[in-house]
């Protein structure tokens, strides 16, 4: 087959040549009979495009190259499932006792269990020495009430409590007194009148110790001069 394929290839190539050699020589040979050729015209537009060929016959395959390089390997399928679990071997020869653990934490106190019964009473022992003396025990209960005593005598006669009086002194004591912008002393006086008609006459002093700090003293006294009363303090402002 492949000697036909030889053969083929060279009457392809030794026809043409044979040919145009023949072509040639005719072509020379009528050259005396005919007149000159003229000169070639404008070339004609393109004919169509004709249809394509039958496609040839498949070529013998060529010889068998050499392997290629291997190629990079390729990343790690997944894992498989697990196995089933395989029968239990033979159990193996008793290894040697291990050493004694640490004790452990001592566990926590149980509950107290419940009383047991009396036991019999004991032989009584001998007298112990005497204790020291006890603390002092509660009050007893009051007794009953004795005879009343005989009257004493009469004691000195007190002071009469006049309230007339008394408002009037306090009305005194409470008259106003203060401190204008830059005194350091002031004194006011004046009368203290009560609805009972008594008067007492009082007079009260105030001091500027320093800024926002002063002090005041006071007095007064009745009408009759037996009955007098005071005051004194201290004022602190800010």
């Amino acid at each position: 087959m492949r000697l036909l394929k030889v053969m083929a290839l060279g009457c392809a190539l030794i026809l043409p040549t044979v040919s145009m050699a023949a072509a040639t020589n005719f072509k020379t040979a009528k050259q005396s009979d005919v007149p000159e050729r003229g000169p070639q015209g404008e070339r004609g537009p393109q004919g169509e495009r004709g249809p394509p060929g039958e496609t040839g016959r498949t070529g013998t395959p060529g010889r068998r190259g050499p392997p290629g390089p291997t190629g990079a390997t390729g990343p790690a399928g997944p894992a498989g499932p697990i196995g089933a679990t395989g029968p239990a071997g033979p159990q193996g020869p008793k290894g040697d006792t291990g050493e004694t653990g640490r004790t452990g934490a001592p566990g926590r106190t149980g509950q107290p269990g419940a009383d047991g019964p009396q036991g019999p009473q004991g032989v009584a022992g001998p007298t112990g020495p005497k204790g020291d003396k006890g603390d002092q025990g509660d009050a007893g209960a009051q007794g009953v009430a004795g005879k009343d005593g005989a009257d004493g005598e009469n004691g000195r006669d007190g002071r009469d409590f006049d309230a007339g009086k008394a408002i009037a002194l306090s009305a005194a004591l409470s008259i106003p007194i203060w401190l204008e912008e830059g005194e350091r002393f002031a004194i006011s006086g004046g009368f203290g009148i009560s609805d009972a008609g008594d008067t007492a006459f009082g007079a009260t002093g105030i001091m500027r110790f320093r800024k926002g700090v002063s002090g005041f003293i006071g007095g007064a006294i009745s009408e009759d001069g037996r009955h007098s009363a005071g005051k004194v303090g201290v004022r602190v402002g800010w």
